[in-house]
């Protein structure tokens, strides 16, 4: 059978991180499982990497030479799930499928629909401004639907103004979903908290087939940006300052110290390395826990404060660099840092506070360290130990042949001795133990 009669639909994903496009790509493969089969094309888990155009249309090919082998031998369809790594313009996407150098590649991979996903607590940076590209992620003619992805607000508040933006604008997340809203009022809206649960009509504008091919969407896409989005080698504005940050590591993680850490993760100190102030806005990672055997994965959005924990989910079908599909199992906890001025020495400095609190080394004891009470104790103990020869005690005191008396028993101070070497034996096989059994710097 010849490819230029097959096509295969391409749902695209987009959104900042921390916007739920993951957990919206976990929806949609668990959708239709029985009559489909998905390939998810994401950047590897601890990829730093920006968007490389040309390993994106290996990928491509790889998966279109695998469906003209496989095609009369396998009853479920084939579509293809891309998901946008960080802040990528998605017009990079789309070009990389519609200029795809290769002809088959071309007349087999149909864009269907692409969608968005916005939390609109999670839009702004620190100076108030948005991230860059989320209005570019958000364009008529490109994008068909808009999940919003975080808390559902009063729709009320939502109402489009004839005469544009209000003077007041603040960056709440009633202005900016109504910012969002007037860049694109073609786009279909959709309510759906953390991507998790979507309706069956909101499935089907997800899924659709053919709606970036539409006449309004194609008519849009021309009179918006013109043939731009048909171009190999479409010039893009270099996104500055922020930067991915991956840290491996195998030992466990305190729960409540993680915790403890991400609630002051307000990044005020300065870092030492380059005098700037780093400011980390979004965290994914898997890690093992004191508590459990088992990696968890973990998000941790700083913008809005939502944080999620869960049970590491199995392998999935992905092609990342053209060579095939491969589920991959960690062995090692990964934390994968999104932000600006970030730098390895300050974050692992900040990771190493959320490993468990470990006992230190302590210092032998001496007479000094004694409290009034210790030796009260001490000497109560050993009040009635036979006396040395001479002295004897009259109930309340202990007298002398020549007639000195005192209330402190005449071997205290041995006593004192027995008792110290006695606690200073447990410190050595306290600080034994440590040497034995501690662990170096984690990553080592």
């Amino acid at each position: 059978m010849s490819l230029c009669f097959v096509q295969c639909t391409v749902t695209v994903l987009t959104g900042v991180p921390g916007s739920g496009k993951d957990q919206l790509a976990q929806t949609i493969v668990s959708w239709d499982k029985e009559s489909t089969k998905w390939v998810v094309l994401r950047q590897p888990f601890d990829s730093c990497e920006d968007f490389d155009i040309e390993s994106f249309q290996s990928s491509l090919m790889a998966i279109t030479k695998r469906l003209g082998k496989k095609l009369s031998a396998s009853m479920k369809r084939t579509r293809v799930l891309v998901i946008t790594p960080g802040l990528t313009d998605v017009r990079e996407v789309v070009s990389a499928i519609l200029a795809h150098p290769e002809k088959s590649v071309k007349e087999m991979m149909k864009i269907g629909s692409v969608t968005a996903c916005i939390d609109c607590q999670n839009c702004t940076m620190d100076s108030g401004l948005l991230f860059p590209n989320l209005l570019e992620n958000c364009a008529i003619g490109l994008v068909n639907n808009i999940v919003w992805t975080g808390p559902q607000l009063v729709k009320d508040c939502f109402v489009l103004p004839t005469s544009g933006l209000k003077s007041s604008f603040r960056n709440s997340p009633q202005d900016i979903r109504q910012l969002i809203t007037m860049c694109n009022p073609t786009a279909s809206f959709i309510d759906s908290s953390q991507g998790n649960t979507l309706r069956e009509e909101h499935m089907d504008l997800i899924l659709s087939e053919d709606l970036f091919n539409k006449g309004l969407c194609v008519r849009n896409r021309l009179l918006f940006h013109g043939q731009a989005v048909f171009s190999p080698h479409r010039a893009v504005m270099p996104i500055k300052d922020f930067c991915l940050v991956c840290l491996k590591f195998h030992q466990p993680l305190d729960r409540k110290e993680l915790a403890s850490q991400l609630s002051v993760l307000k990044f005020g100190n300065k870092d030492d390395t380059n005098g700037e102030q780093p400011t980390v806005y979004h965290i994914k990672a898997r890690v093992m826990f004191t508590d459990s055997s088992e990696l968890s994965e973990l998000e941790f959005v700083r913008q809005s404060g939502h944080l999620t924990v869960s049970p590491l989910a199995g392998g999935q079908t992905s092609v990342a660099n053209g060579h095939g599909s491969k589920a991959v199992v960690p062995s090692e906890s990964c934390f994968v840092f999104f932000g600006t001025n970030l730098s390895d020495g300050w974050l692992k400095h900040w990771l190493r506070g959320c490993r468990p609190k470990t006992e230190l080394k302590k210092p032998h004891r001496t007479r000094k360290d004694l409290s009034s009470k210790e030796i009260e104790h001490i000497h109560s103990t050993h009040r009635h130990e036979p006396l040395p020869p001479g002295i004897f005690y009259n109930g309340s005191h202990y007298i002398s042949m020549d007639g000195e008396k005192t209330d402190k028993h005449p071997l205290l101070n041995e006593f004192i001795g027995n008792f110290l070497k006695a606690e200073n034996d447990k410190i050595d096989r306290h600080n034994k133990a440590i040497d034995e059994h501690g662990v170096g710097d984690m990553f080592d």
